[in-house]
């Protein structure tokens, strides 16, 4: 695990390094002996940081991940599955918004942009599916009954019921379920 991390941040070093040279922020010469020792001595000490501290940056992976566990216990499964939901759906729509700004070629602009539309649209969906939970519930409902509905309407008299008329007098007493368990 500390050779991952050190990795991680030799890797997070030469991000670094190529966003400050993009920017022009600094310039780094490919030709001298100080540019090349430079590109590749700012990330080994970065990595080598990254690898000393590397029981401090585990503890804090771990601890943040106990506290995600325990907040994803809280929640009952069925909230849980409607989020991941809500998020798919929220993502979908943000790539289709993101697609343009893949086109226009903004340097820096268009990447935030997409970050940001990518978290606002996924919260997003998973706060309007975790919140309208029971109309959800009520509309797949729905669907799965009219689906049920148009098959039994091709099912012709397979489960031998026939319609019943009812008197007032077996609606006042509540025997509406029993007169419906009987055959005629």
């Amino acid at each position: 695990m500390r050779f991952v991390v050190g990795v991680s941040g030799s890797i997070l070093g030469f991000s670094i390094l190529a966003i400050l040279g993009d920017l022009n922020l600094i310039k780094i010469s490919n030709n001298s002996w100080v540019g090349l020792s430079f590109q590749i001595g700012f990330p080994l000490l970065i990595g080598i940081i990254f690898c000393l501290f590397s029981c401090k940056i585990i503890g804090l992976w771990k601890r943040l991940i106990q506290i995600i566990e325990n907040e994803l216990e809280k929640i009952p499964f069925h909230e849980t599955v409607l989020g991941i939901m809500g998020l798919i759906i929220g993502l979908l729509i943000a790539n289709l918004f993101n697609k343009p700004l893949d086109i226009v070629e903004l340097p820096y602009l268009g990447f935030i942009i997409q970050v940001i539309l990518n978290g606002l649209l996924g919260y997003l969906g998973i706060l309007i599916f975790t919140r309208k939970k029971e109309a959800i519930f009520t509309a797949v409902g729905n669907v799965i009954l009219n689906m049920k509905s148009n098959k039994d309407k091709f099912q012709v008299f397979s489960n031998n019921s026939y319609p019943k008329i009812l008197d007032t007098s077996v609606i006042i007493d509540g025997r509406i379920a029993d007169i419906c368990k009987q055959d005629l």
